[in-house]
């Protein structure tokens, strides 16, 4: 199999064959990203991370992982886009917000009808530095290092960071269900949110 770094730098030499061979490796993992925090601006958002990639000659490095590179950037384009949001910032960084505050859904019932779905917006309702450290381990299964250079922080902020927002998550979660279950349900709203799959 063409390694990522090789497919990379022939994307960015014009050749989109191998540019589509790369979006569909770590199209889902940059989707559901997105999906967990504005679901109605996925797709574009997940386009426009994969436009950066290429159009803003990022530095790739061949001992790096793809996915980590590629989420970086993601969390870069997310952060712009609520950025513009600030009416509801207040003077406050995006990062110290939650997505509920920055995009409250009228669906919030429909989010506590399952499990599942009461997971989702307890992750919602976290500082969003939280929620996003969460989703790397849990979702893409990010080593300490790789978390690292996704958050651009160094990797003992990291371990104190996903410590912090893994008991944030089990305090708030426990006022809904209970908090051992988070972990297989987090394996599920992996799957839930995908193109197609209804979230709220």
């Amino acid at each position: 199999m063409v390694e990522d770094y090789d497919l990379w730098q022939a994307w960015v030499g014009g050749d989109q064959p191998a540019g589509a061979q790369l979006v569909e490796r770590h199209f889902l993992a940059v989707y559901r990203f997105f999906a967990a925090k504005l679901p109605d601006e996925a797709d574009d958002l997940t386009q426009s991370t994969f436009v950066a990639c290429v159009e803003g000659r990022a530095t790739f490095r061949a001992d790096g992982h793809f996915r980590s590179f590629i989420l970086g950037i993601a969390r870069k384009q997310l952060l712009r886009s609520l950025e513009g949001r600030t009416q509801i910032l207040r003077g406050r960084a995006v990062s110290e917000v939650s997505i509920a505050d920055l995009a409250p859904s009228p669906s919030t019932e429909a989010a506590h009808a399952q499990q599942r779905d009461v997971l989702l917006a307890t992750m919602r309702s976290i500082p969003l530095d939280l929620q996003i450290v969460l989703e790397l381990h849990y979702w893409n299964e990010l080593s300490v290092r790789e978390m690292a250079d996704v958050l651009e922080i160094p990797e003992g902020t990291v371990k104190s960071r996903l410590s912090r927002a893994r008991e944030q998550l089990r305090r708030n979660f426990a006022k809904h269900g209970n908090p051992d279950a988070i972990e297989p349900l987090a394996k599920e709203l992996q799957q839930a949110l995908a193109p197609g799959r209804s979230v709220p």
